[in-house]
């Protein structure tokens, strides 16, 4: 990390030491969002503004990961003008939002121009694969909040071990190995010939669920059938395709995306492959991919992240976590998402982190204050304090299956816990079922 000679972050553009600098300057372009919200008591002395820059996924190929953002935003708006008191002072809060566009490298150019431009005193990364942001707030000394990239491939991605983390950014999100954890309880509840069918974007989390996976597959008793890494423009699977057919594999696993999902059940019915059991990673997290896969999204299995069934509530407002979806679904008209929760808990821990600080223009005791964080969210426990982590805080993670809905006519499917063994908190809904046993 670049420093003055007071041993203090130099707020310096990029440095990423083993990266290619990408911009040094950030023009911002038209496409970036701009925040919407209205600055509370415009002149007011600069002190007096606590600026908070927010890295969103609104549009590209994850975008799913981040719909919910600027939602919560929003809903969040009559706090964020009322602004926050610390010490007795009372603090506007300007909220800068951008969109990443789902291009990992475009958050540098987000991020110089949060941290360098507009000087922001925190930032919170809705974009689990920022990692150039998250380099940039470590070399210049601001405090950045992380979510939606389990715990290993967020540290793997800059060189770094979750043992060791990093001097400025953090992140409250599970690990991979509890993720795993859960794919075999909802495998083991159920009768297959024990041969899993694997596939992987090729990406940091794609390469850290390769590793994790190939190592616990036959540690468990299970038989991979590898179908290979691919690119993410990939839209061609019938290689794959052909080797679980060939091989028999009743499960299939691994990472891919919503798009990449569509293509493969058109070319899983070309070949004929039924697989019984079906649990690919990003694949099966939203409402709106399942319902989009048609009756292929009837019986897919996934981890659950967050459920409006979780008996959490907001550290804000109070409001319940069925009362948050009820209000996403009535207002959107789409299902709630998974990721509602952690867009929502995002905020939540950036504001307590602020108002614990004593400080919060002062970067170094808003750092303090995350470290010491512990506190209920609207995605349950986010406890950094107590965390054998130095920079992550661990989240519930259960494992589910969409079944056909039970409340409602208006969304055919919806999602249902069938495996609580790493988070006995959460309600069991339902016993999971075989594919083929589903109509």
């Amino acid at each position: 990390m670049t420093k003055s000679q007071n041993n203090k972050p130099t707020r310096c553009a990029g440095g990423f030491g083993r990266r290619t600098f990408l911009k040094s300057a950030v023009a911002t372009g038209g496409a970036l969002a701009v925040s919407s919200f209205p600055l509370v008591n415009i002149a007011r002395a600069e002190s007096g503004v606590i600026k908070v820059g927010v890295i969103d996924l609104l549009t590209g190929a994850r975008s799913a990961f981040g719909e919910a953002g600027v939602w919560v935003e929003k809903q969040l708006t009559g706090l964020l003008k009322a602004g926050i008191k610390v010490g007795g002072k009372t603090y506007a809060i300007e909220p800068i939002i951008r969109d990443s566009q789902s291009d990992v490298n475009r958050t540098a150019s987000i991020a110089n121009e949060l941290v360098l431009k507009e000087n922001v005193d925190l930032m919170l990364i809705n974009d689990g694969q920022a990692d150039p942001a998250n380099e940039i707030c470590d070399n210049n000394g601001t405090p950045a909040i992380n979510t939606g990239q389990p715990m290993e491939p967020w540290h793997a991605a800059r060189g770094s071990t979750p043992d060791k983390g990093f001097p400025w950014t953090f992140l409250f999100m599970w690990p991979v190995a509890d993720m795993f954890g859960n794919y075999l309880g909802l495998w083991n509840s159920v009768k297959t010939n024990r041969k899993v069918g694997t596939f992987y974007v090729d990406n940091a989390a794609g390469q850290s669920f390769k590793g994790i996976f190939s190592d616990t597959l036959p540690k468990a008793k299970f038989i991979e059938v590898f179908g290979g890494m691919f690119r993410m423009e990939t839209d061609d699977f019938s290689n794959q395709v052909e080797k679980w057919k060939t091989g028999d594999a009743q499960i299939l696993t691994g990472l891919a995306f919503p798009p990449h999902m569509s293509t493969l059940f058109g070319q899983m019915g070309q070949a004929g492959y039924k697989p019984e059991v079906n649990t690919v990673a990003a694949a099966a997290l939203f409402a709106s991919a399942v319902t989009s896969y048609g009756p292929s999204g009837n019986g897919l299995t996934t981890e659950i992240w967050w459920s409006p069934r979780w008996g959490t509530a907001s550290s804000l407002t109070h409001q319940t976590a069925q009362q948050l979806a009820d209000d996403w679904e009535n207002s959107t008209g789409k299902q709630w998402t998974q990721p509602l929760g952690f867009s929502y808990a995002l905020w939540e821990i950036g504001l307590q982190a602020l108002k614990d600080s004593g400080d919060p223009k002062n970067r170094e005791a808003v750092r303090h204050a995350i470290k010491n964080l512990n506190m209920e969210t609207m995605v349950g426990k986010v406890d950094f304090k107590n965390s054998k982590f130095p920079s992550t805080a661990l989240t519930e993670l259960a494992g589910g299956q969409w079944l056909k809905n039970k409340t409602s006519k208006k969304f055919p499917y919806d999602l249902y816990c069938t495996f609580n063994g790493l988070a006995p908190r959460i309600k069991l809904e339902d016993e999971m079922k075989l594919l083929s046993q589903l109509t």
